[in-house]
């Protein structure tokens, strides 16, 4: 059984609750040779995106290896994966669908070094990413989840929405804020992707101050 652990805070019990139900509607044989699943306060590393490019800012999952000292595990930011997301939603199924799509890209890291395969990080990304929209899909078959799907993409849209508003008035470093938080919210909000690298390519990246993911 996957050990789950969470900082002291107020919404780690929801936490957990949340990061044991996606484990069991994934399959727990996904998990098989992974000491524990952490939620940490946030992650300050670099992943790369499919097209080569370094996203910018915090990360909201990391599996890490399989060291002489440690077993491998997996990392969720915390403050990343609940930015964006009204209170009123955190007690939904909203937070399983936030949850499961990082811990469904997560688990193919993990699953690729236990069957030993050998390909480069771009292609294992991708992998990992189709793995996540499979498994959100499968989800969402169900249409009390594809209900709540609904509901969180409309709240990236909202942000998206908030952030071409901040471009118009004059704040770039917002509205790159509003973007990034639409795409990470809602990872097929293309809109917002293009929106958040065109601020990036425009002003430059406002990395050290962005609070979102």
């Amino acid at each position: 059984m996957v050990n789950v652990s969470a900082p002291k805070r107020s919404s780690s019990p929801l936490s957990e609750f949340y990061i044991r139900k996606c484990i069991k509607l994934l399959g727990e044989r996904w998990f098989l040779g992974i000491f524990t699943v952490r939620v940490v306060e946030k992650l300050d590393i670099l992943t790369t995106d499919e097209g080569g490019s370094t996203e910018l800012g915090r990360t909201l999952g990391f599996y890490r290896f399989a060291s002489a000292d440690s077993e491998p595990s997996i990392e969720l930011a915390r403050e990343a994966i609940y930015d964006g997301i009204p209170l009123v939603l955190r007690l939904t199924p909203v937070m399983v669908i936030r949850f499961g799509r990082i811990l469904a890209h997560e688990v193919v890291h993990h699953r690729i070094r236990v069957l030993e395969r050998q390909c480069d990080d771009s292609w294992e990304e991708r992998l990992a990413d189709r793995f996540a929209r499979y498994f959100l899909f499968k989800l969402c078959r169900c249409p009390w989840y594809r209900f709540w799907r609904w509901i969180l993409s409309d709240v990236a849209g909202w942000h998206h929405a908030l952030g071409l508003a901040d471009l118009k008035l004059g704040d770039s470093k917002k509205a790159q804020r509003r973007f990034r938080t639409a795409w990470s919210l809602d990872r097929e909000n293309e809109a917002a992707a293009e929106a958040f690298w065109w601020t990036v390519g425009e002003h430059g990246d406002v990395g050290s101050e962005l609070k979102n993911s």
